[in-house]
């Protein structure tokens, strides 16, 4: 039996943005302390707690007109990000860029900020289903919702008030990339549609195999994708194609399997981490055996240089200095975007179990938290389990262009193996699997729990091949 988790894209950033990222980190910890960074605090606090009250998250109507106040809102900030962006082409010295690069950052993060809350919608709809989120986010960032020669945006509202169903404006989400609305049905159907013509007509799967069947010829791009996706959430397969012409290759395909453990996490120790960090300026603890957790108050120590700043640099337990089995992990990590993408695999903090306030405060950069996991104890953790453990190479690996096989066998950080009574199971432990555990706050046992269960589901089914784990425990502890 074999086995193995995907994913399609991996998260290991190149070592040339690690500089960028940096610089980013630090000028959103500037904006913290600003009053006019803050003037959206409240607002998103208010968005956030209303699309998550168990009464309106579920209801048609009222999250209808929730997102439509959430695109008029995006709307402004757009228009302001693009006001601001022609004034600093304008400017001549950077007296004059300065502020408006300031500006442009504000812009950016409260445009993130509020898709991110969008996210929510999308993540809570689908029930936490990793797998397709994580496909449907493939593809070029959304544009602005408002054009110079066409009205987006009100197109966009029409359809949001006439659609039957339980209807998610994808340009409000980062998530959502294929299509412009995805629409629930009580059945739990989920149907991808698409806005054509300047807003006069749209369409859904239906008119695609129409259009096939008539023409006899394979889709453009767009649509290609938009049927690839639609079928992907049918079939419960993320579907990987490729177009030679007028022909399309299967790619690949990745079986999506469902895991159902109870999720052991540090959602607790985090929210009293918190408590003590607003009192103190910082607050950390080692959770577990090989899982530090560190909160700093961004706003209590910017532009500080007294006992809270030193004291997070001296935070770090001995385990984790010089320790190269050691990953880290920070919540500012979420906020990297470079031409329309962003991190993936990280749970967006709109579905955290936090209170709405603690969730945008991360969200806007007020909280900062870094997670530091010993690798080795997770390598010890998978042998007491029973496992054979071989650590791979992440270095210098070389991935040829569109080869997902050698991209998801780059992934791995662990190859594992058990013996049973009907031979040998293998499988991997990938960085991604580590990634979505820490990015998370959920336990070292959390890999170990998806590992035996994903070995019980195959010693059952008998499959072999690659697959990718959506985790139904998650419906029980997010929000």
């Amino acid at each position: 039996m074999q086995t193995g988790q995907s994913d399609k894209v991996g998260e290991i950033t190149p070592k040339r943005d690690i500089e960028l990222i940096h610089k980013e980190m630090v000028n959103v910890m500037q904006l913290v302390g600003s009053p006019s960074y803050n003037q959206n605090f409240k607002p998103f606090i208010k968005s956030l707690f209303f699309s998550r009250l168990p009464f309106f998250k579920k209801n048609e109507l009222l999250m209808r007109g929730i997102q439509i106040g959430m695109l008029h809102r995006l709307a402004d900030m757009q228009d302001g990000l693009r006001d601001f962006n022609q004034q600093l082409s304008k400017a001549t010295n950077d007296a004059e860029k300065a502020p408006l690069e300031k500006s442009i950052l504000a812009q950016r993060q409260w445009i993130r900020v509020l898709q991110t809350i969008a996210d929510g919608i999308a993540w809570r709809n689908f029930e936490f289903d990793r797998p397709i989120l994580r496909h449907l986010s493939d593809g070029p960032g959304p544009g602005h919702i408002t054009q110079q020669d066409y009205d987006y945006r009100a197109a966009l509202e029409k359809f949001l008030r006439s659609l039957p169903g339980f209807p998610i404006v994808n340009d409000l989400t980062r998530t959502l990339r294929v299509g412009d609305f995805t629409v629930l049905y009580r059945d739990g159907k989920k149907i991808i549609f698409e806005i054509k013509k300047r807003g006069e007509i749209i369409y859904d799967i239906a008119q695609i195999f129409y259009e096939i069947d008539r023409s006899k010829e394979i889709p453009k791009p767009q649509k290609w994708s938009h049927l690839n996706a639609q079928m992907s959430i049918i079939e419960r397969k993320v579907r990987l194609t490729k177009k030679e012409g007028n022909s399309i290759k299967n790619f690949f395909e990745v079986k999506i399997i469902d895991l159902d453990f109870p999720i052991k996490h540090h959602f607790r120790t985090l929210r009293r981490l918190i408590r003590k960090a607003d009192r103190n300026g910082i607050a950390y603890e080692t959770v577990e055996d090989g899982y530090y957790i560190c909160v700093v108050v961004v706003d209590k120590i910017t532009g500080k240089s007294g006992k809270v700043v030193e004291n997070f640099k001296t935070s770090y337990p001995q385990w984790a200095k010089n320790n190269d089995a050691v990953i880290p992990f920070d919540s500012f990590n979420s906020f990297y975007e470079e031409n329309g993408q962003f991190t993936r695999n990280i749970l967006p903090y709109s579905v955290m179990p936090l209170s709405a306030k603690n969730c945008v405060r991360l969200m806007m950069g007020h909280l900062r938290v870094t997670i530091l996991v010993d690798t080795s104890i997770l390598e010890k953790k998978l042998t007491n389990a029973g496992w054979t453990v071989k650590k791979c190479d992440i270095q210098n690996r070389r991935i040829k262009d569109g080869n997902l096989k050698e991209l998801i066998e780059s992934e791995k950080f662990f190859e594992i193996e058990k013996d049973d009574e009907r031979g040998t199971f293998k499988s991997s432990v990938s960085i991604t699997d580590i990634i979505i555990a820490i990015s998370s706050f959920y336990s070292l046992d959390f890999v170990i729990d998806s590992v035996e269960s994903s070995y019980q589901v195959a010693k059952i089914t008998g499959e072999t091949g690659f697959i990718t784990k959506n985790y139904l425990g998650e419906r029980k502890i997010l929000i």
